[in-house]
């Protein structure tokens, strides 16, 4: 794992890879968003 510091959307968008299903499950409207 990198140690480097990474921006909060690269993080926002690795977590929401980790739960895709959980999240458009959630709210999959949110999707639009993007």
């Amino acid at each position: 794992m990198e140690t480097t510091t990474i921006h909060p959307a690269e993080a926002y968008l690795r977590n929401e890879q980790n739960s895709t299903s959980l999240y458009v499950r959630i709210a999959g409207q949110r999707r639009r968003l993007f």
